[in-house]
């Protein structure tokens, strides 16, 4: 391709470079004329060693604090092996992190520690569409071959179901946000019901939760449940970090049983989603999107939407250990104080006024509970390095849903001021938007 480059630039003939390129395709070499050949008077050819590139690394990130990667080191050799007849400027298109193994040897440093622990030690952004990837979740797809003509000719349908963050702090059991982290499964007709592409403890019919609730909306009209393939297309949200992963498969069942039998009831859809679930934080604003409030009446629950200022920054931190739900309840205490009480109850009041305003200072003051988060905070490992992180810098945080994930908000992207925090385990950090569509099938 730099061959192909060279001639263009020399030449600037379009139709010059594809004859030399398709002559060097069907004969192996291409021949170029005398002008052409006298251009390249103007060009110097040089190489470099692998030691040399290594040495050149190490001695400008020494004398310059500035880290070139590999392709650039061999310019600036290139440039030291050359007449020096002109100011040279070197361009470098290049990020060190594409050559990481190659920049550690260069720089006698131990490989084993993570990316960004790196990249804080060498005082380097990471790239943020490299941050953006390396901050993914992974996910395959393993097909049996005869089931892949099904998979890419069947007439599927995609339900997009959105991850939560529960409670808000003192909102216990009734408040919930909507994120734009989705898990995204297809579905189609088929003879017999499978699942596909999901981990292993989930891939029988009866341990996985999207088909229960599917077969759920089904026994709750009395119909026996239509048989479906479902595929985990995209799996973005951690299990078991208090982002509402189990909701959003509630979600997603409930709302692929509406789809097949043609139901639209969103009060009698929402009934299902809280009665397998539990409680309403977590799958109402999954299902409906945005910030939303629950309430529980003699006739079911009621939802209230409210409006939240686009100027809040939503950061999720969420390690890499899991904490159960069931775990996190048992600490809870059987009762709590009055006092308690009043002092949450006064806060979420505000609550909604404090997020439509984007009011940072008085969610600072909102978000602090004293019926739950003191007792599940200390579960969770790194949170006080987090919580003091948040004091210093004055920034609102609060649990997300029952942990370990905690929730930042803030007025900007603060991930590469989270990223060198001396945590004994590994966290990772996605800023957030909120969600105002909900989960949704198309």
């Amino acid at each position: 391709s730099n061959l192909e480059r060279l001639i263009a630039l020399l030449s600037d003939n379009s139709a010059y470079t594809s004859d030399c390129m398709s002559s060097l395709k069907n004969n192996k070499y291409y021949k170029v004329d005398a002008d052409f050949l006298e251009k390249t008077n103007e060009f110097e050819a040089y190489y470099a060693k692998e030691l040399e590139i290594k040495n050149c690394i190490k001695e400008v990130y020494k004398d310059r604090d500035y880290l070139i990667d590999p392709h650039t080191a061999v310019a600036k050799i290139a440039y030291e092996k050359s007449s020096k007849s002109n100011y040279t400027l070197i361009v470098s298109t290049a990020s060190p992190f594409k050559f990481m193994d190659t920049i550690l040897e260069a720089l006698d440093m131990n490989n084993s520690g993570s990316i960004f622990e790196i990249a804080s030690v060498l005082k380097l952004d990471i790239p943020s569409a490299f941050s953006k990837v390396l901050d993914s979740n992974k996910h395959k797809l393993v097909l049996n071959k005869e089931e892949i003509v099904d998979y890419l000719f069947a007439k599927k349908h995609y339900v997009n179901a959105s991850a939560s963050s529960a409670n808000l702090s003192v909102g216990f059991d009734s408040l919930g946000i909507a994120l734009n982290i989705y898990n995204v499964f297809s579905f189609y007709n088929t003879n017999q019901s499978k699942l596909f592409g999901f981990a292993d403890r989930y891939c029988n019919l009866d341990d996985n939760l999207i088909y229960k609730a599917y077969c759920y909306v089904f026994n709750k009209i009395n119909k026996e449940p239509y048989p479906i393939c479902i595929f985990n297309e995209e799996e973005n949200i951690p299990i078991s970090r208090g982002l509402g992963s189990s909701s959003s498969c509630i979600v997603a069942g409930v709302l692929v049983a509406a789809y097949k039998l043609g139901i639209d009831n969103k009060d009698f859809l929402l009934d299902c989603m809280i009665e397998l679930e539990g409680h309403p934080d977590n799958v109402a604003p999954a299902y409906l999107g945005g910030f939303v409030g629950s309430i529980k009446t003699s006739n079911g629950y009621k939802t209230i939407g409210y409006p939240v200022s686009e100027d809040i920054h939503f950061t999720i931190c969420y390690p890499n250990f899991e904490l159960e739900t069931k775990m996190s309840r048992s600490v809870l205490p059987k009762s709590i104080s009055i006092s308690d009480f009043v002092f949450d109850s006064s806060r979420i009041f505000h609550l909604p006024l404090a997020f439509k305003n984007g009011d940072l200072d008085l969610l600072k003051e909102l978000l602090n509970d004293k019926i739950h988060e003191p007792y599940r905070f200390p579960l969770i490992d790194d949170s006080d390095i987090l919580l003091d992180f948040a004091k210093k810098h004055n920034y609102p945080i609060c649990l997300s849903g029952s942990g370990p994930s905690i929730l930042i908000l803030s007025s900007k992207n603060i991930i590469n001021e989270l990223r060198p925090l001396n945590t004994k385990h590994n966290w990772n950090y996605l800023e957030c938007n909120v969600n105002q569509k909900g989960s949704e099938v198309n």
